[in-house]
């Protein structure tokens, strides 16, 4: 049964978002759109080279300027408890 979180399936329109990268082990850059309230993360790859870009829809815009500021500490930790434990639809965007 597919994960109804995941957004495979919708066409994927351009991301005219800008990325910034961000100092973490984990996450390489992190962008975000208020009016489609959807936040972009490229994760690290093991080299920590840019690696696989996700797209995390209604995600407020306070959880995207927290990972920005590095307000929540570790910005890895951050990205687990808040985005991926607050059950966010997502998509992966490239490889």
């Amino acid at each position: 049964m597919d994960d109804p979180k995941d957004l495979t399936t919708r066409p994927l329109p351009p991301l005219p978002v800008a990325m910034t990268e961000v100092q973490s082990s984990d996450l390489h850059s992190i962008g975000y759109d208020p009016n489609g309230s959807y936040l972009l993360v490229r994760f690290r790859d093991k080299n920590g080279a840019p690696g696989k870009l996700y797209e995390y829809q209604g995600v407020p815009e306070w959880v995207y300027q927290d990972l920005l500021d590095g307000t929540g500490g570790s910005r890895g930790r951050f990205f687990s408890r808040i985005v991926k434990g607050g059950g966010f639809s997502y998509r992966k965007v490239e490889e």
